[in-house]
């Protein structure tokens, strides 16, 4: 092998290494971006279910530890599906978008605002009472009750049911069980 051939073999290892690098710098960027879609709502940017199981579970783990409280307010949007009916689903799509950046204005910079489902929200709050979450869960209703929400067409307002519950109030082992008592309270509330 000649030194010539040995120098382009090299230059020409080199220039595939640096495509390598490249490529694969592309791709993790790539993974990470789809990784943030796959926890987030594509109709609201809020976090989305899958996303509330894991931060569930973090923050009810770093509350027991730490002996700190965690609290949940569970928000459901009542007659939604009349709303669509009525509207269509562009418009029902604009009030959630709404709901969802009054909620984001509402709470605290820490605290993590959730799609759960088509139209039920969940805020979790780390480090809040009970008595402080009612407080926040009291403010949150006034303002949507005095928000209009829609387009220049349209505007609705909105009737929701609300539950909250607190660790280490609730006396609760596992965080599925705060969001499940959340859930039972909720049912309540809408009957």
């Amino acid at each position: 092998m000649s030194v010539k051939n040995y120098s382009e073999d090299t230059t020409a290892l080199k220039v595939a290494e640096q495509e390598r690098e490249k490529l694969n710098k592309e791709l993790l960027k790539s993974n990470r971006r789809l990784k943030t879609l796959a926890l987030r709502d594509y109709e609201t940017g809020l976090f989305n279910h899958r996303f509330l199981e894991d931060v569930m579970d973090a923050e009810f783990i770093r509350a027991k530890r730490y002996d700190q409280p965690l609290s949940l307010i569970m928000l459901d949007i009542d007659y939604f599906k009349s709303i669509n009916n009525m509207y269509g689903h562009q418009f029902g799509n604009i009030v959630l978008l709404q709901l969802a950046k009054l909620l984001k204005k509402l709470v605290r910079r820490y605290d993590i605002v959730i799609r759960s489902s088509g139209e039920e929200f969940i805020i979790i709050s780390p480090g809040i009472d009970r008595f402080q979450t009612l407080t926040l869960a009291q403010r949150i209703l006034e303002e949507i009750n005095l928000y209009n929400f829609g387009d220049r067409k349209s505007t609705v307002k909105l009737k929701v049911s609300i539950a909250v519950v607190s660790y280490p109030e609730e006396k609760m082992l596992k965080s599925e069980d705060l969001v499940e008592f959340a859930e039972l309270i909720l049912i309540k509330a809408k009957e």
